[in-house]
């Protein structure tokens, strides 16, 4: 039953859920979006290369955010990018997507690594999501919600994901 839907950003832990649903049958779409994000090209880029590579549908939502300037730390820099709101108005658009296509989940790549700077990674911020998207007919779920970037790596490995073909908007590297 094709009934997820996975909100693709093209980084590593929404690129390994998109195919973990993908290889078990289940993936419905994925919905990508532009929100101002410095390194939107990049990103976008690759989510639409693993959709089209694997014969996905993509949907791209155009939802301009404030604060993006949060993000802009430079290629290579880390440091916090939190944009307050970013996942609750993304996952927004897949929720109302997913319901709009009948299909019954959306899952997001949060992990235990972002729970620290990343209110909107944590359980609870996934909880209060899945509850409000259940009025629609929706789950929201996180699989990797209290995994570590190495365990995610691992099933990367496992289900033969290119990690070289994602981007990360947390730690962007240059695009040779």
């Amino acid at each position: 039953m094709r009934d997820v839907i996975v909100l693709l950003s093209g980084g590593l832990d929404s690129t390994v859920l998109a195919t973990s649903a993908l290889r078990v049958g289940r993936l419905r779409a994925c919905v990508s979006a532009r929100y101002g994000q410095p390194n939107m090209e990049a990103e976008m880029g690759a989510s639409r290369r693993w959709c089209d590579a694997n014969k996905v549908d993509r949907v791209v939502v155009d939802s301009p955010l404030a604060g993006v300037n949060q993000m802009r730390l430079g290629v290579g820099e880390s440091g916090s990018r939190l944009m307050p709101g970013r996942n609750l108005t993304l996952i927004a658009h897949a929720v109302q997507f997913a319901a709009a296509v009948s299909a019954s989940e959306v899952q997001i790549g949060a992990c235990a690594d972002d729970h620290a700077d990343y209110p909107d990674c944590r359980p609870e911020f996934v909880a209060a999501a899945d509850t409000l998207a259940q009025t629609y007919g929706v789950r929201v779920t996180a699989p990797y919600l209290y995994l570590r970037k190495p365990d995610i790596v691992g099933i990367a490995r496992g289900l033969g994901v290119d990690i070289e073909a994602t981007w990360s908007c947390y730690e962007p590297r240059s695009v040779g």
